[in-house]
């Protein structure tokens, strides 16, 4: 934070969760500098110094794109920690939480979810500026919530109705889009199990020779040396 501080970063000139994000994109984003991207990367991200030559050839062999475009995922991490710095640096995170520290690398998985579910106070302030329109941020205590409704709902089924199996009688979430998990499920494109017909998926030839092979570990004795394996095998 006080690194930050030192660069100009103060309350008086960032002032919402959203311009300490836009600061941290425009960081990874521009084209400009890309050797200052580079030591950025390697500060933040602690990669070790063996690794600092061959990936700054690399970078350079590609002619210095963006690194957003260079090394996406790379780039989001360096994000997130500059987020944090500036966010610390204009007082808009406190410093004096170390948890803090901790929970914001949360944020490292965003990029793998549809739905970022929290109950932590910090990530609901902090997690939508770096969501898509395609991704929702769901505020934990909410989904428990909703969660508690559809057991309420299904602990009504009859004996004859459960013996049907889960499948069938919960296919899909009881309720109406304005039920949290009914939206989640809609907007997000969960088909049912049953939609799906996974029998078809492998020729029922394949499927047999599969299924012997697999059995055929059973009378090994002993397990394959996976790392001498061919990564076809």
């Amino acid at each position: 934070g006080r690194g930050m501080q030192a660069l100009g970063i103060t309350p008086q000139n960032c002032k919402t969760l959203e311009e300490a994000h836009g600061i941290a994109a425009s960081l990874v984003h521009t084209q400009a500098a890309p050797q200052r991207q580079l030591a950025l990367l390697f500060a933040f991200v602690d990669v070790p110094r063996r690794l600092h030559l061959p990936i700054a050839q690399r970078w350079e062999a590609a002619g210095w794109p963006p690194l957003a475009q260079h090394a996406s995922y790379a780039a989001h991490v360096l994000m997130v920690e500059l987020f944090f710095q500036i966010s610390l640096a204009a007082k808009l995170i406190a410093a004096e939480r170390a948890s803090n520290r901790a929970d914001i690398a949360y944020l490292f998985y965003v990029p793998f979810c549809n739905v970022f579910v929290s109950s932590d106070k910090l990530h609901r302030r902090c997690a939508k500026p770096f969501l898509t329109k395609q991704q929702d941020f769901v505020w934990g205590q909410d989904l428990k919530a909703d969660l508690c409704r559809i057991n309420e709902v299904f602990a009504t089924a009859t004996e004859a109705e459960r013996q049907k199996g889960l499948h069938k009688l919960a296919s899909r979430p009881p309720g109406g889009l304005n039920d949290l998990v009914v939206y989640l499920w809609e907007r997000h494109g969960m088909a049912p199990l049953s939609a799906a017909n996974p029998e078809s998926a492998v020729p029922a030839e394949s499927h047999d020779k599969l299924l012997a092979h697999l059995l055929d570990y059973q009378d090994a004795p002993t397990a394959p040396e996976v790392a001498s394996l061919h990564s076809d095998e």
